[in-house]
């Protein structure tokens, strides 16, 4: 397994994890133009925080969403997914936790 920061070319896969997340944990239907533009927007400007990447076998298999809230704090959401073919399936899980 590979862990890097994520570039540009990555939006899409990150857009996709972060609206299945959101459905399979809050039931809620993001809109995808505007999730992949938030997830761009990100990568494009590190002051708003960052996205890391695990890949497995070249594929994205797990992400990390660095980025500060409302509470002046670092929101940590941890992300796996079962999108990629060559681990075994796994649901969405989505954990945030404050670094202080």
């Amino acid at each position: 397994m590979n862990l890097r920061r994520a570039v540009i070319e990555d939006t899409q896969v990150l857009a996709d994890f972060n609206i299945n997340m959101a459905y399979q944990i809050e039931r809620i239907k993001l809109i995808p133009e505007v999730t992949g533009t938030g997830v761009e927007t990100m990568i494009k400007n590190p002051q708003m925080g960052f996205y890391l990447v695990a890949e497995n076998q070249g594929e994205i298999a797990a992400s990390l969403m660095v980025t500060t809230d409302w509470r002046n704090g670092l929101l940590w959401w941890k992300q796996r997914t079962n999108y990629t073919k060559n681990l075994n399936p796994i649901s969405a899980i989505a954990k945030p936790e404050i670094i202080r």
